[in-house]
């Protein structure tokens, strides 16, 4: 997607983000998606160095649901990736439960 071989990314701020109980209206946006997402929180810097484990016990993670928001006109999937950049990566809004700590617990997604 894109035409990309690495994820995009833009600069988020604190007004985008809404706990769960949060009231949205949609016309606040210009063209949304809808994406469900896990939003993983770091309490302390993650080294390289980390196992596992430690990144778990690093992290807090909670369910969220993204809505990525543009200011071109029916741009999904065709909008040129500069122009995604330019557009600080879509940022829209981020609607998030409340954080649970992992606590070196694995999950296994099979």
């Amino acid at each position: 997607m894109f035409n990309s071989d690495s994820p995009f990314y833009g600069a988020e701020t604190a007004s985008a983000w809404l706990e769960n109980d949060a009231s949205l209206q949609l016309s606040d946006l210009m063209d949304p998606l809808l994406e469900v997402e896990m939003v993983f929180t770091a309490k302390e810097n993650l080294l390289p160095s980390d196992s596992l484990a430690e990144l778990l016990d690093k992290v807090s993670v909670s369910a969220g649901v993204e809505l990525p928001d543009s200011r071109f006109k029916d741009w999904f999937p065709s909008l040129p990736k500069y122009l995604v950049v330019a557009d600080g990566a879509v940022g829209g809004r981020v609607v998030y439960t409340k954080l649970k700590q992992l606590e070196g617990r694995l999950v296994s997604m099979t």
